[in-house]
């Protein structure tokens, strides 16, 4: 049995979530150190979040959690010979936003995997209840050990059109890669639509991990953001130790150095 805690924490002038997160709402230390990418690699903090389809190579229960500005995360998944399938839950809080999410996956044969997640997003405001029902379907293909990718549709029923705007979720596509080099070397590309799935303004990551020694990584990347014009810089570092697993990132506007964020996960295997 194992489980995974982490615990995002974010600092400097003010923490930012990731401004793609119209499409998913959160993504750990590992993506944000890499750029936002991780759609084609399998990481407990992102998986559920970024493509359910990579779950069932999570093997084992992982829990984890978030907590942030005004921000509250917990999940859990499920991937032991005793499950039906490879499965997740997670409830996520942004100010009024709540987002209650079960996702579901499994293998398509050797080398292809499958997973479609369900939302229950729900705005709370002037004790007024706006609620939302949405879905994500996500494909992973991985021919050789060493090389995978993803693709997935974010919120395939369509923009919460009664929403605040400041809470509005849109559909959206996702796609990524991930090359392994010599078990110590991964790179990492991902790609991800604007709001309505329109290809006009994409968002373009890259990053790249490489391990120091046996257990500590070093982590760089670069998020390219067209629809908002951003673009940011990350880095950040993981331990990769027996007994618990830490990872660091920081994310910062290359013109604007007081737009940043500061993450930390950590994961405890029991």
């Amino acid at each position: 049995m194992k489980f995974i805690i982490s615990v995002s924490i974010c600092g400097l002038l003010f923490c930012t979530l990731n401004r793609e997160a119209s499409a998913q709402v959160y993504n750990g230390s590992v993506s944000a150190a890499t750029g936002g990418t991780g759609r084609a690699a399998v990481s407990a903090g992102d998986s559920s979040f970024l493509n359910p389809a990579t779950l069932p190579y999570l093997r084992g229960y992982y829990f984890y959690s978030l907590v942030g500005s005004k921000e509250l995360g917990v999940g859990f998944s499920d991937n032991t010979p005793e499950a039906l399938v490879p499965a997740a839950f997670s409830y996520y809080q942004r100010d009024s936003l709540k987002d209650f999410k079960l996702s579901i996956a499994d293998f398509l044969g050797r080398k292809w995997t499958a997973g479609i997640s369900a939302h229950y997003y729900q705005v709370v405001q002037a004790e007024r209840s706006i609620n939302h029902i949405n879905g994500d379907v996500a494909f992973a293909y991985a021919p050789m050990p060493r090389l995978g990718f993803g693709l997935v549709f974010y919120n395939v029923t369509g923009e919460t059109k009664d929403f605040p705007q400041a809470y509005k979720v849109y559909p959206q596509v996702g796609l990524g890669t991930n090359y392994i080099m010599q078990d110590f070397f991964r790179l990492r590309a991902d790609v991800l639509s604007d709001i309505n799935n329109s290809f006009a303004r994409l968002t373009s990551m890259f990053g790249f991990e490489s391990y120091l020694n046996k257990w500590m990584l070093l982590r760089f990347g670069y998020r390219d953001e067209n629809s908002t014009r951003r673009q940011l810089a990350t880095a950040g570092f993981g331990f990769d130790l027996p007994r618990f697993k830490l990872n660091y990132a920081y994310e910062g506007e290359v013109q604007d150095s007081s737009d940043s964020r500061h993450s930390v996960d950590l994961a405890v295997p029991f």
